[in-house]
């Protein structure tokens, strides 16, 4: 992840005034009326230029996301403090034209769109900036760049999120970056553009190359997950034509063929993350076709294996498994698997999605008839939106 150096942003006005309400976090805001330290890390980053602190799960970089989506959860959490902070947050913002901003080098721009959205979660500025600097992505050789303005642009301009994310496979540093890069391109192709049979062809090239010298010096393990990523995004391909046998079939290869030990081009961490969505989405599919024991398998063998070793992902497989358990009935263990899917979740900076899982929990504990859950849930939703009472009494029972 590239740390914000302060030096290469100091004429763009938007910096300044990030800066001037990051500053104003650390340096007034009582630390009682922060939600889980998110907005002080965030705070920090934008802050501490060559000495950035290490990015936690509570500062992601949003902009290199590996289906282009735009999330709500950091301009919420943002709009959230606000409302507790108001005499140093949701100052005016400039319009973003200004020269220093456009004229700042390439990796200066990116950081500086890294920071919007992770600090503000203003989406729609860090477009405008991308589309008034007018990239021709021939002349760029920054990945992260080429990256974040593809996924900023992607929903309006799938074309450009093309072209950008083919000009990043082609410098990418490394093998890794580019199979994520071909990777993304076809996920735009797929989701964006809708072009199905593009997508198929544009992931059996990445099939075919993958034990190229482009691809570096795979070792089985790693052809066998880039297979499975491939496969995971193809099944896509066939759930929007309504294909979903095809669908299932190959997301279960996805499955059954990811490895997560053994990497020599990926990193541990990445197959990790990969793994959980692939299981996660072979569940829904599985759920989806009537296929309920495989489903409820899926998810619980999601969660066993995020609690062995990946963490980051514990709070998306237990969610998971709480719907799971939800739709079949199983109202009890719905209403655990959320309370403990939120306690992590608030401990992300991840408003949106805390609300989403409150509202499974508060479903569960309904249908069981428990009125004293479903109180606490339903004042907590109006009262609570960023957890901060619930990140009390995690924090205290451990």
């Amino acid at each position: 992840m590239h740390t914000v150096v302060q030096d290469s942003l100091a004429d763009s006005s938007v910096y300044q005034e990030i800066k001037a309400e990051a500053q104003a976090v650390l340096a007034e805001a009582p630390e009682a009326q922060i939600a889980a330290a998110g907005l002080r890390e965030r705070a920090a980053l934008a802050t501490s230029g060559e000495r950035a602190p290490e990015r936690s799960i509570l500062t992601p970089t949003y902009l290199t996301d590996l289906g282009g989506r735009s999330f709500a959860d950091p301009g919420r959490f943002y709009s959230e403090h606000v409302k507790i902070l108001p005499a140093i947050l949701g100052r005016p913002r400039s319009a973003g034209d200004d020269a220093g901003t456009v004229s700042l080098e390439d990796q200066g721009f990116a950081d500086l769109l890294d920071l919007i959205v992770v600090f503000w979660g203003d989406y729609g500025l860090a477009e405008q900036l991308v589309l008034a600097r007018d990239i021709d992505p021939h002349r760029v050789d920054s990945v992260s760049l080429l990256t974040y303005s593809a996924n900023l642009v992607g929903v309006r301009h799938p074309s450009i999120a093309v072209a950008l994310l083919d000009r990043a496979y082609d410098v990418a540093p490394t093998p890794a970056s580019r199979f994520v890069g071909a990777l993304r391109a076809a996920a735009v192709v797929l989701k964006r553009q809708g072009r199905f049979e593009e997508a198929r062809r544009r992931l059996e090239a990445i099939r075919r190359n993958v034990e190229s010298p482009r691809f570096g010096d795979p070792s089985p393990q790693d052809v066998a997950t880039m297979f499975a990523m491939t496969w995971n995004l193809e099944a896509l391909s066939f759930v929007r034509e309504r294909r979903l046998d095809d669908a299932a079939d190959m997301v279960e290869r996805a499955v059954s063929v990811l490895q997560v030990d053994g990497l020599s081009v990926l990193a541990r961490s990445e197959a990790l993350r990969y793994r959980t969505q692939i299981v996660g989405n072979c569940a829904r599919l599985a759920w989806l076709m009537g296929r309920k024991v495989r489903a409820v398998e899926l998810w619980r063998e999601n969660v066993a294996d995020a609690r062995s070793d990946d963490l980051y992902s514990l709070s998306e497989t237990l969610f998971g498994r709480a719907y799971g358990h939800y739709l079949s009935g199983d109202f009890t263990q719905a209403r655990d698997d959320a309370l403990e899917a939120a306690e992590l979740i608030v401990r992300e900076a991840a408003p949106n999605r805390l609300e989403v899982c409150r509202k499974v929990r508060l479903a569960a504990a309904a249908r069981l008839g428990d009125s004293a859950t479903t109180r606490v849930v339903v004042e907590s939703l109006a009262s609570d939106p960023l957890g901060i009472g619930l990140e009390r009494v995690a924090s205290s029972s451990t």
